[in-house]
């Protein structure tokens, strides 16, 4: 017993925290303490134990038709603490109860952030590090208990470990914190927002700026450790209006830089503002399209919001969770949406190969955010191809292993396990113009009238105007929810008709109906100029109790590098259900 307490301690006694972070010195001298001393009697010992401290500086500023509606900064410190009784091969995690206690309150749990306070107080920190530890340790040896009772009635088909063993790395990554003064930010957001006092028929829009400095500290009993920083801008333009029928009209745009001076001029976000709400203008007034069976090309952005809604999420293996009540074995012990039964197999054409690499930091000279050189649990970054030609060959995993998984890909982030820079090449890509005329081809073959070239989808984690729009419930078949085995699909933004004179025509209020995973196989082209676009990460397979996915409020950054690609058949159709009748009398005009 002594011998191994002996190693276990080890790794963290190499660890040596700098005198004047009192943050990391108080995590290690607490850990030490805990690993020593953490122990009911004749219960299980911790065999990990993992600190995390993240600070958030953030400011915010958003405006409305040139008025500023949001201006604030605000500073906040979470502590996590995860620990883990029993061996790497079978422990506390991955187990899935109602955690209601006998009163029937639901618990707070250590693993998912305490507030703590801002100032570097050693004593405080070691105080709060001390009441989440011996919380988190008490929850763990419950849930141990529960998950063995359990096991010891049920034979497992899936028995990877429940976690996987690492070597220790030390790790600092810092960036300079991106500075923006907060009249500074009102200001561009209230001039920016201003411009579309002049757009007619918009009811709701705003412009948002929001800047982000996080640092993590990370220490565990392994003895990794690592010390991040990450600036991060973000400004979104939106806007959303009713067309004549009622339909609501929603658009929006999202730009994200490291610092302030990397967002384009201000006559370039002038341009971006007013090209948006000329979009949304021109929407009120296109033709609907009651439904459409045929050719689909998806360029530019939309291809890569359509892989990142569809595939992205397909390729994170879960591990099976061990399900107390049978009940909830459907909901929780399944992997649904996933692609874990496909390994090996073909899901895309044999012309695309898939990477995902977080260890990147731009391709072809454009910028991506979704990188990072260690994940959330301290494994460095590293190219991990998953598709290749076409045929699905690893899973993106954290150290909660699944079927199939040798070893952690480097993919656990702040919301659980989720792809990083995802970057899809095609071997025999054409231009994306060669790519409208196989699209038109495709359309004389078939005798239609015309086909469906789709630039943009809906993004599902932009911030959107609060106007009516945002309570307006309608489902376009299959997508949305998923609904007839479709994957969840946002609503088409901007789709045009392609004639077979090369003319196009745009359409509003079109939806994917039914789309499932087999459809990317149906994949017939692609163009050899891959559109790089960022965005937050909708985690819609991790948590089930959030239907159709789970938006978080701080959403790693994916950021997807995805050709142009031509669909052989698929299905469009305008949504059903109930709208909003239009105002009874007009919009008021802004006075000058």
């Amino acid at each position: 017993m002594l011998k191994t307490l002996v190693l276990s301690l080890a790794p963290v006694l190499l660890f040596s925290a700098s005198p004047d972070d009192v943050l990391m010195r108080a995590m290690k001298d607490e850990l030490e303490r805990s690993l020593k001393k953490l122990q009911l009697e004749k219960l299980e010992k911790p065999y990990f134990i993992a600190y995390k401290i993240v600070d958030t500086d953030t400011t915010n500023a958003a405006a409305t038709f040139g008025a500023v509606t949001d201006g604030a900064q605000r500073r906040t410190r979470l502590l996590s603490v995860e620990v883990r009784v029993g061996s790497y091969t079978r422990d506390n995690t991955n187990f899935f109860t109602m955690r209601l206690n006998p009163a029937g309150v639901v618990r707070v749990f250590a693993d998912q952030g305490i507030n703590t306070p801002l100032d570097d107080n050693y004593d405080e920190i070691r105080r709060q590090l001390w009441l989440a530890t011996d919380s988190a340790y008490k929850q763990a040896l419950d849930d141990f208990a529960k998950k063995t009772a359990v096991l010891a009635n049920r034979n497992r088909t899936d028995d990877s470990p429940d976690f996987f063993k690492e070597e220790a790395t030390t790790n600092e990554e810092r960036t300079t914190p991106a500075v923006v003064p907060l009249d500074t930010a009102r200001n561009l957001v209230r001039e920016l927002s201003a411009l579309f006092r002049s757009a007619k028929g918009i009811d709701h829009s705003a412009v948002r700026l929001t800047v982000t400095n996080t640092t993590t500290r990370f220490l565990n009993s392994e003895g990794t450790s690592y010390l991040r920083t990450a600036p991060l801008v973000h400004l979104n333009i939106s806007a959303d209006a009713q067309a004549s029928d009622g339909l609501p009209i929603t658009d929006s745009d999202s730009l994200y830089s490291r610092f302030l001076a990397d967002l384009p001029a201000k006559e370039q976000l002038a341009h971006r503002v007013r090209t948006l709400a000329q979009r949304v203008t021109a929407l009120r007034e296109a033709k609907l399209l009651e439904r459409y069976t045929g050719p689909v090309l998806f360029s530019g952005a939309a291809a890569a919001e359509l892989l990142g809604q569809t595939l992205a999420p397909a390729l994170v293996g879960l591990p099976r969770l061990v399900v107390e009540d049978p009940r909830f074995e459907n909901i929780f012990g399944a992997d649904q949406g996933g692609l874990r039964e496909r390994l090996g197999s073909r899901i895309l054409p044999t012309f695309l190969n898939v990477t995902d690499d977080a260890s990147r930091t731009a391709y072809r000279g454009q910028t991506l955010f979704g990188g990072y050189q260690v994940d959330e649990d301290g494994v460095r970054a590293r190219p991990n191809q998953v598709v290749e030609r076409g045929v699905f060959k690893n899973l993106l995993s954290s150290r909660a292993l699944v079927a199939g998984a040798a070893a952690s890909t480097g993919n656990r982030r702040t919301a659980g396990t989720m792809p990083s820079n995802l970057i899809v090449e095609a071997t025999n890509g054409v231009t994306d113009e060669e790519l409208k005329q196989k699209l038109i081809a495709s359309v004389r073959e078939r005798g239609l009238e015309f086909g469906i070239l789709v630039r943009r989808l809906g993004n599902p984690t932009a911030p959107r105007p609060q106007g009516r729009m945002r309570v307006v419930s309608i489902t376009i078949g299959g997508a949305g929810g998923g609904g007839g085995g479709g994957v969840p699909i946002e609503p088409i933004v901007e789709a045009y008709k392609v004639f077979a004179d090369g003319r196009e025509e745009l359409v509003r209020n079109l939806g994917i109906a039914g789309m499932t995973l087999a459809n990317l196989k149906d994949i017939t082209a692609a163009s050899n100029e891959p559109f790089v676009y960022t965005g937050a990460y909708r985690n819609n397979r991790q948590n089930p109790f959030q239907a159709g996915g789970a938006i978080f409020a701080n959403a790693p950054l994916v950021s997807l590098a995805v050709p142009s690609l031509l669909f052989d058949e698929l299905v469009l159709q305008r949504p059903v259900g109930e709208v909003p009748k239009l105002p009874f009398s007009a919009h008021p005009s802004f006075s000058n």
